[in-house]
């Protein structure tokens, strides 16, 4: 575990605001000066505290407006890796969690349509392995920076 101080957390939620801040402007935030800041986020990243930058992009703005979850249930043979597969074999799935309860893994997906979503779900059922399925429809949700 990485000991942080206040001025690492801080820079961390500028960061998760905004990963395109310059590091003049964090250094304003913090009070510190831009090498110094440098240094800190260098240091973030080294340690896997921080472990990329990207844009988030707003699928509901392009080609996969409606979203779901998609509960698994395996054979007990499956293995977490397995699970974890769906996301790299279907690119309707945006993540998988491997879950400890009632059932093994949660997909989040986004598709299209209803027809989309039926056919992503039919194939997630034939997936080695898989021997049930409950699906959850997203009526709305709350995403960004705390």
């Amino acid at each position: 575990m990485t000991p942080l101080d206040d001025v690492d957390r801080k820079l961390l939620a500028l960061l998760e605001a905004d990963g395109r801040r310059t590091f003049a402007d964090l250094a304003g935030e913090v009070a510190l000066s831009q090498p110094a800041v440098k240094r800190r986020v260098d240091r973030l990243v080294a340690v896997g505290v921080i472990i990329g930058f990207t844009a988030v992009v707003d699928r509901a703005r392009l080609d996969r407006p409606l979203e779901a979850f998609c509960e698994l249930r395996f054979q007990g043979t499956t293995s977490p890796e397995d699970m974890e597969a769906l996301r790299r074999d279907l690119p309707e799935v945006e993540a998988v969690y491997v879950l400890a309860g009632d059932f093994d893994a949660l997909c989040h997906l986004r598709v299209r349509d209803m027809a989309h979503l039926r056919e992503v779900v039919a194939r997630l059922r034939a997936t080695t392995g898989v021997v049930g399925t409950k699906t959850l429809m997203v009526m709305s949700s709350v995403r960004g920076p705390r």
